[in-house]
């Protein structure tokens, strides 16, 4: 097929028309400059690699701009990071999984990220077929319970326009985080991401699909569906419990303790009548040793 790519007449453009050696190391210096230019110009919090330097003879020019970049941050007195794909970093760095069927099923030693999109393509789309804002949330928890994050793509409009379709999204998701950010905010894992099913990407969670997450010594137990009345968290059974004495147990979004017992089989809570949001439902467990 032919494209500009590979029309002479665009060589300065796209600058691999030349497949010359000499055009090569141009092309891979110029590169480097131009993430030098960006990290000095802008300041950036974090720097984002896509696909095309994974190969390991890329290793000095990545640890190069890796270098600048950090010892810059340094300088400013701010913390930054790098993220990349597949095989492109040698550390120091975010891993990031195109799409959460990519994502990992387990807890990570390091952070990494998923990024994903709402709709089937990563642009505009008119005739978009659009998730769900408990589909964002239910991969939010899935990530964030093992050391990740969630990276979500918006397709504006030519005009630079968010559609009121995405903009629904974000606004239910921030809704929900309103709610039940102290249980993904500033948290890291637990010994075990959850219990239930582990489908990377479920699209019908139930109640005992359960995540955690932890702040300190308070245990986060995101329930990915509404459970009625009540439910057992087997994770938390007796003899299986970390340390401590359950304290207390709290809904995020709703006033008041909830009962609760512990047995053999699990921790039970009683929900309440009324539900605090309208997706997952975050429990704060606190009186546990955890560290």
């Amino acid at each position: 097929m032919k494209t500009d790519l590979y029309d002479p007449a665009w060589a300065e453009f796209y600058s691999v028309a030349d497949r010359s050696p000499e055009a090569r190391q141009r092309f891979l210096r110029d590169w480097v400059a131009r993430n030098l230019e960006l990290i000095d110009k802008y300041h950036l919090d974090l720097l984002w690699w896509d696909n095309g330097v994974n190969g390991r003879e890329y290793d000095p020019l990545k640890l190069e701009v890796f270098a600048y970049f950090y010892n810059r941050a340094q300088q400013w007195g701010k913390e930054v990071t790098m993220v990349t794909k597949g095989q492109a970093s040698l550390g120091g760095h975010v891993q990031d999984y195109e799409r959460q069927s990519r994502g990992p099923t387990t807890i990570q030693a390091a952070p990494f990220e998923v990024h994903d999109s709402p709709f089937q393509r990563w642009g505009y789309l008119s005739d978009a077929h659009y998730w769900t804002v408990d589909d964002i949330i239910w991969r939010l928890v899935e990530n964030v319970s093992k050391n990740g994050n969630l990276l979500l793509n918006l397709g504006p409009k030519a005009d630079g326009t968010i559609p009121e379709e995405q903009k629904q999204l974000l606004r239910g998701t921030g809704k929900w985080l309103q709610v039940n950010g102290d249980a993904i905010y500033g948290t890291r894992p637990w010994t075990k991401f959850g219990e239930g099913r582990s489908l990377n990407n479920n699209p019908h969670y139930v109640a005992q699909d359960i995540r955690f997450t932890t702040k300190g010594n308070t245990l986060f137990a995101i329930l990915m569906a509404w459970p009625g009345a009540a439910v057992i968290i087997t994770s938390l059974a007796l003899g299986q419990s970390p340390p401590g004495k359950i304290e207390k147990v709290e809904l995020l979004g709703h006033q008041g303790n909830l009962d609760f017992t512990q047995d053999t089989e699990g921790l039970r809570v009683r929900f309440p009548a009324e539900k605090p949001c309208d997706y997952a439902y975050a429990l704060k467990i606190t009186g546990l040793k955890l560290k």
